[in-house]
């Protein structure tokens, strides 16, 4: 009787004790996830709960989607319940005695996203160690589990993160010993992606990969060769299902889309997509369409930017969205609603991100700028070359541009076309006008010539001189836009070592 009864505690212990299972329910829940179907997400993990009570997977994958939803709303008074109950779930994690690669895969990812809240509550000290150990466990698991596909995911990310991180930051990762190689980090997202998109076995981490290596590869490569595998993702039948229901996906396509110049791509992919009322809306998709739809001076913009600032309660790109409006309506001849909006710049959301910071400043400076030059611009990065080129053939420079300022932007302006256009000599040309003239003014134009031109020289594996010039770009006196620049100067370096 005692032995019987001895067995039957033993077989409660093991039983009520903590287990990492990743069954089909977390499977199907961690997909809705990703698709932002929260709520569907949650009832799978309730069936789960009650089936499995011991598997502390689901818990995982709920800390996930209350990261998202922070994302998504922007709700800074969750990001200390965040980072505690993160904290919570650690423990449960680190406490886990099981073997399996999930344990560690799950301690990284908790820390990633730890991190990233860190970050935008400018707590930058705070996330710099949250990576360190973020790192510190995804080689331990990578060293037990090399075969563990899932591992490339963070090991991707940071790589890519610590090699191209700010200038500014560098320091802090430099004392905590962290570095990285973007060149490792595409390699290594880009494999993810492939595996996902193949293999049964890893459809739930599908969309997390493909998001991670479309935005890593838009944002780091210095050419337009179209990658392979993203444009045949793109391009597939099954994704391109998949795209019209999923925001994440449809956010990453867009990106990819603008990164190659298709603004009509972009317009037609974020017009037509049908989400389920019950679904977590992604409000930003209304600001990139509102975006899209300025790049082609379309008074339709005016509708989707406005609703943007109507429905989204966050504070990031309400700056950026009103300055845009604010575009719209200078370079259409309306000067009262140009200064009308830029007013509201001064008063509106925060000034967090590039776009809403240069947004901020522009406002400040009651600067109105030159509408020639401006409406160039817009219809340069809605990829209309031969529109933005054609401003200045029908608007001479020599009447409308009054202003050494307006002389430097010219020439880098008509730098970035003809570079996008795939006109080089030209494109040198204007580049090093705008270097030459602009080393000594505090406007970023001399920064981003001399950075592109870096990339020139980078294509064409002329090294030195592509170094050259990305160093140069640290020793330049600028403000503006001046964390992007320096980190894709740092990034530049970094792939040449």
């Amino acid at each position: 009787m005692r032995i019987t009864t001895l067995l039957l505690f033993l077989l409660f212990v093991k039983g009520s004790s903590a287990s990492i299972i990743f069954n089909n329910n977390c499977r199907k829940a961690y997909e809705k996830m990703m698709n932002l179907e929260l709520i569907e997400s949650k009832n799978i993990l309730d069936i789960e709960r009650k089936t499995n009570p011991q598997n502390i997977l689901p818990n995982f994958i709920n800390n996930y989607s209350h990261f998202l939803k922070i994302l998504i709303e922007e709700d800074k008074t969750q990001y200390a319940n965040f980072i505690e109950e993160s904290d919570i779930l650690l423990d449960k994690f680190l406490s886990e005695k099981s073997k399996s690669p999930y344990i560690y895969y799950c301690i990284t990812d908790i820390y990633l996203k730890m991190a990233y809240i860190n970050t935008l509550d400018e707590s930058y000290f705070s996330a710099a160690l949250k990576l360190k150990k973020a790192r510190s466990y995804i080689i331990e698991n990578n060293k037990a589990y090399p075969n563990f596909i899932p591992n490339k995911k963070a090991l991707g990310l940071m790589n890519i993160a610590l090699g191209s991180i700010p200038e500014s930051y560098s320091w802090m990762m430099e004392m905590i010993g962290l570095r990285g190689s973007v060149n490792e980090g595409l390699r290594l997202l880009k494999d993810l992606s492939i595996a996902a998109s193949t293999s049964a076995e890893y459809k739930w981490i599908f969309t997390e990969s493909l998001l991670s290596y479309t935005f890593s590869y838009v944002n780091t490569s210095v050419n337009k060769n179209k990658d392979e595998f993203l444009e045949s993702a793109y391009l597939s039948k099954k994704i391109n299902a998949t795209l019209m229901t999923s925001q994440l996906l449809l956010y990453s396509g867009a990106s990819y889309l603008k990164y190659y110049g298709d603004n009509e791509g972009v317009i037609n992919l974020l017009s037509h997509y049908k989400i389920k009322s019950t679904t977590q809306k992604m409000y930003f998709l209304d600001y990139l369409l509102g975006e899209a739809l300025l790049y082609k001076i379309d008074v339709k913009s005016i509708f989707w930017l406005k609703k943007y600032l109507k429905d989204y309660k966050g504070q990031n790109y309400r700056k950026s969205t009103l300055q845009k409006i604010a575009w719209f309506y200078l370079v259409t001849g309306n000067l009262y609603n140009y200064k009308y909006y830029m007013s509201q710049v001064k008063i509106s959301g925060a000034a967090f991100f590039e776009s809403d910071k240069q947004a901020m400043k522009n406002a400040q400076e009651n600067d109105i700028p030159n509408r020639y030059l401006l409406k160039s611009r817009i219809l340069f990065d809605g990829g209309y070359y031969r529109e933005a080129v054609r401003v200045f053939e029908i608007n001479k420079p020599s009447y409308t541009l009054k202003t050494q300022k307006d002389f430097l932007e010219y020439n880098y302006r008509m730098g970035r076309i003809y570079d996008e256009w795939g006109k080089t000599t030209l494109a040198i040309q204007y580049y090093k006008k705008a270097l030459d003239s602009g080393r000594d003014l505090p406007y970023y134009f001399a920064a981003n010539s001399a950075l592109h031109l870096a990339y020139i020289y980078e294509k064409n594996n002329q090294k030195a001189e592509a170094k050259n010039l990305y160093n140069l770009i640290f020793n330049l006196n600028f403000d503006e836009y001046k964390n992007s620049i320096t980190r894709n100067a740092k990034a530049g370096l970094n792939r040449l070592e």
